[in-house]
C-alpha cells in the first residue's frame, strides 16, 4: 500500500479485512471512514512536510495534528485534572518541538530502536536501569478484563438481540470478532471496547430516547 494508507491502517482498529464485512450496509458506512482516512491523507501528504512520502517525518506531523492534542494530551489532562494534579509537558515546548523538526529521522529512530537520540543524549547523566527500562505505557490490561472479569458483560451487551436493535453491526461479525479474542487466535480489545461502547451510548441516547416519545 501507499505509506499515507499504510498509516491509516496502522492507527485504525477496522482493518481492511474486517471493515468489508462490519456494517450491514457497508456502502453507507463507508463514507464516514473515507472521509475520515481523508483528512489523515491531508496531513500525511501536506505541503508543511519536507521530505519523501513514506518519511518518517509525516507520520510524525500527522500524530502532531491528531493523536496528541486529541487523544493523549486531552486524556493527560482530563486525568490530571480528576486527580487535582497539575502535568507539564516540557518536551512539546514549541522551541524544543520546533528543533527536534529539523533533525534528520535516522537519528531519531534508529531501525527499531526508538527514542535513539534522546536516550544517547541522557546516557551519561541518567543511570543505565533508566535508559534502557522496558516502556510501560498508560493503557490498562482492557484486553484481559474482556477475557475474565468483563466476559459475561461483554457478551450480553453485545448479544444478537442488542446488536439487531439499531442492525448497523454484522452479527456474525461480531460474534467472530469475539470468538478469535475470547480464544486467544487474534487481539480485538480496542474494536470490542468501541463496539461496547457505542452499544451502551444507543441504548441512553436512542433507544430510550424513542421510548419516551413513543
Amino acid at each position: 500500500m501507499p505509506s499515507d494508507q499504510c498509516y491509516m491502517s496502522y492507527i485504525s482498529i477496522l482493518s481492511p479485512e474486517i471493515r468489508g464485512s462490519f456494517f450491514t450496509n457497508r456502502e453507507k458506512f463507508s463514507q464516514y471512514y473515507d472521509q475520515n482516512a481523508e483528512l489523515i491523507y491531508s496531513y500525511f501528504n501536506s505541503k508543511n512536510v519536507e521530505g519523501d512520502k513514506d518519511s518518517l517525518d509525516r507520520a510524525l506531523y500527522c500524530d502532531i495534528k491528531t493523536y496528541l492534542p486529541e487523544d493523549i494530551l486531552a486524556l493527560t489532562d482530563r486525568i490530571s485534572m480528576q486527580h487535582s494534579l497539575e502535568v507539564r509537558v516540557p518536551f512539546i515546548d514549541h522551541k524544543v518541538m520546533e528543533f527536534c523538526a529539523t533533525i534528520p529521522p535516522e537519528l531519531r529512530m534508529k531501525g527499531f530502536k526508538k527514542k535513539y537520540l534522546l536516550k544517547k543524549s541522557m546516557s551519561n547523566i541518567l543511570p543505565e536501569e533508566v535508559i534502557n527500562h522496558r516502556k510501560q505505557g498508560f493503557v490498562g490490561p482492557t484486553s484481559n478484563w474482556i477475557k475474565n472479569d468483563l466476559r459475561e458483560y461483554i457478551l450480553n451487551t453485545l448479544s444478537e438481540n442488542n446488536i439487531k436493535k439499531h442492525g448497523y453491526i454484522n452479527v456474525k461479525t461480531v460474534n467472530k470478532l469475539l470468538d478469535e479474542h475470547f480464544s486467544g487466535k487474534q487481539i480485538h480489545d480496542k474494536l470490542i471496547w468501541a463496539m461496547v461502547v457505542f452499544q451502551k451510548w444507543y441504548e441512553l441516547n436512542i433507544e430510550q430516547h424513542n421510548s419516551v416519545n413513543s
